[in-house]
């Protein structure tokens, strides 16, 4: 996507706060990407800021951003990722369940992956505002052909039995 005219039109700069690795490798990935943001926010003023969190250290991480975007008045789109944020939340400490339903009511918009997902973060945040993006992938219902020979497949995320990479392919 970086190679795209959108990318270069619309001036998106990517921070990225996690890697693979120790806690400490972790770590000074994140105050790298922390300090970066805080230097974008004072003094590029991005007209939003798009956060992609899941549940564990990414809510973590990412609410830290949300909030530090909202001191800045900077308007934030929280997209949720989390397969399974909501048993995450439902575990957590009441003090993590107020932190996290906090973050999700007072960031401008969070993206839910379809119905499903706007229903179970709106169980957990009544007051945010869950915009709905369908799902590409619809499982159980056969992908139709045209073409005849091999079919090429991009997948972009994390491939695992969680994220339903394999039941896509098989119903190919």
């Amino acid at each position: 996507m970086q190679e795209t005219d959108l990318w270069r039109d619309w001036d998106i700069q990517l921070i990225c706060t996690h890697i693979n690795g120790s806690f400490a490798t972790r770590l000074k990935v994140f105050v790298t990407a922390l300090w970066s943001f805080v230097g974008q926010l004072a003094f590029d003023r991005p007209s939003v800021v798009h956060l992609q969190s899941a549940a564990y250290g990414s809510i973590v991480r990412k609410s830290i951003l949300a909030w530090i975007s909202i001191l800045f008045r900077v308007p934030v789109v929280y997209h949720m990722h989390g397969a399974d944020f909501d048993s995450f939340y439902a575990r957590a400490s009441k003090i993590s369940q107020f932190a996290m339903r906090s973050t999700l009511e007072h960031v401008d918009a969070v993206i839910a992956l379809g119905d499903e997902w706007a229903q179970r973060l709106q169980m957990i945040a009544p007051r945010a505002n869950i915009v709905v993006v369908p799902n590409a992938v619809r499982p159980g219902l056969p992908v139709e052909q045209a073409a005849r020979g091999t079919v090429n497949v991009a997948f972009l995320g994390e491939i695992c039995d969680r994220k339903g990479t394999f039941l896509s392919l098989i119903h190919m």
